[in-house]
């Protein structure tokens, strides 16, 4: 697809609300700029605090109305079907989020479409094969235990993935019965503003699913306040995390607050080519492998092979081209918005000024023809020896911070205290992989491999990633257990 063939596809978004795509309540609305050039794109529609007591009231009516009649069976109907046409529309929804997010539209198809598709397949048979408990228990009862829907579930994005982290909450909570309200930045709303038409096509009842795209934090936190949401789902920054969290447990309500954070690469001496390796680093933390560049990298490396993987991280982030993302040889996204690009700035110069040393980028790029852009170079720092680095903190942007060790129970240590939710292991020797695993203990962890996702898999912290996916943890954030007694008699 051309950069030309996606502009075509282009209108006014709109919020969606009980099946109608309407401007917001007070009529605000804000420009979507592309990245790549800094210019506006298309205005969208801003939800504000109105906008989302309607929205949460329509999900409400919608749960107790038509789709709280829709079966379990049916709903794996419809779910199938989302999966099927966003599978079919791959072509259009990547293009969308090429432009919003400066992505390449080859991998925003190949790994963000493809992945928001396979959310809704696995939350398809969860729906389909959903089954209720019958524990064996002593004396002359028994009990059946039911999962029943909680409500009217939340869900709160502000990541530059907005349509897979969407699809990844909304899947599941769909799947198991309730109705759902989501707000997501307008800045990245277009792919997912599309799902609204689609929902439609696929025969949703109306007020089944809302989409609110949102240019402040207003109506997230009405959303996290409001007394018609049953749970709320959160994937974003901090700081907004926390505060949603602390609004939805001020009055009681469920909450899953996913905070993306920087991954950790534990590469061992052994750990095999090191330009290998670096390519798979530089495409995890840069944003090579389709994914908008939001979350950095810290690479905890052996001594004896520091000096070449630094030399071939380096090399492959230079070697990163900016540009189009329709043009098959861009393989960098920029940042999603001036802001961002600043905030990665900004942690660069922190890391120095406490003693990293900077041996690539750490600076806004000029690229010929899209000199408007928010483009940044990939950085590369190294850490101080003495560990003043060595704390959880966020790599807002394209980084990569290396630490260099001289044993496992020091890399062991620092993969610990930076605190990241995921580690990627390097090493040729297996049973030493593994036991690296089990010391640092991650929630999520690759051996070997670059970072995997499957939306039947729990990835991250599972305090905090519950409601991600559609596993067994999901379906117990999204529902609530119906305990009945009955006498044995009466079997």
């Amino acid at each position: 697809m051309e950069r030309d063939d996606a502009l075509a596809l282009l209108k006014p978004v709109r919020l969606f609300i009980e099946g109608v795509f309407d401007p917001a309540d007070d009529g605000a609305s804000t420009p979507v700029a592309d990245p790549t050039r800094g210019v506006a794109l298309v205005d969208a529609s801003a939800a504000g605090a109105a906008d989302v007591d309607r929205a949460a009231r329509a999900a409400r009516r919608a749960f107790d109305g038509p789709w709280g009649a829709v079966d379990a069976r049916d709903r794996g109907l419809l779910l199938r079907r989302v999966a099927r046409l966003l599978r079919h529309e791959s072509d259009a929804f990547a293009a969308l989020e090429a432009l919003a997010s400066g992505a390449p539209f080859r991998v925003a198809r190949e790994f963000s479409v493809a992945q928001a598709a396979e959310a809704f397949d696995v939350a398809a048979a969860v729906a389909e094969t959903s089954v209720d408990a019958a524990p064996q228990l002593r004396g002359d009862a028994a009990c059946v235990v039911r999962r029943r829907p909680r409500g009217a579930a939340g869900v709160v994005v502000s990541d530059s993935d907005t349509l897979l982290e969407l699809c990844w909450r909304l899947a599941p909570a769909l799947a198991t019965g309730n109705s759902a309200v989501a707000v997501f930045p307008t800045a990245s709303c277009l792919a997912a503003a599309r799902l609204g038409a689609l929902f439609e096509e696929c025969g949703f009842p109306r007020g089944a699913v809302q989409l609110l795209p949102a240019a402040t934090p207003v109506a997230a936190r009405a959303l996290a306040e409001h007394s018609l949401i049953d749970a709320l789902a959160i994937a974003g920054d901090a700081a907004d995390t926390l505060e949603l969290r602390r609004r939805a447990a001020a009055r009681g309500t469920p909450c899953s607050a996913a905070v993306r954070r920087a991954v950790v690469h534990l590469v061992a001496g052994d750990a095999g080519d090191p330009r290998e390796v670096a390519r798979a680093t530089v495409a995890a933390f840069a944003g090579a492998a389709g994914r908008a560049p939001s979350r950095g990298a810290h690479v905890v490396v052996e001594r004896s092979a520091a000096d070449g993987l630094t030399a071939r991280l380096v090399e492959q982030a230079n070697a990163l081209r900016h540009g189009c993302p329709f043009d098959r040889r861009t393989d960098a996204p920029p940042a999603p918005s001036v802001a961002a690009r600043e905030a990665a700035l900004d942690a660069v110069r922190r890391r120095v000024d406490g003693g990293a040393r900077r041996v690539a980028g750490g600076e806004a790029v000029a690229v010929p023809g899209f000199e408007g852009g928010f483009h940044l170079r990939p950085t590369v720092l190294i850490a101080p020896d003495d560990g003043r680095a060595v704390a959880p903190d966020d790599l807002p942007g394209p980084i990569a911070v290396v630490h260099v060790v001289d044993d496992d129970a020091r890399a062991v240590d620092v993969a610990r205290k930076l605190g990241a939710w995921g580690l990627v292991v390097r090493c040729g020797d297996l049973r030493r992989a593994l036991r690296l695993v089990d010391a640092v203990g991650a929630p999520t962890s690759w051996v070997d491999d670059g970072e995997r996702f499957d939306p039947a898999v729990p990835t991250g912290d599972a305090a905090a990633l519950v409601a991600a996916g559609a596993g067994p943890a999901a379906v117990a954030f999204y529902t609530r257990p119906v305990a009945t007694w009955v006498p044995r008699a009466a079997r």
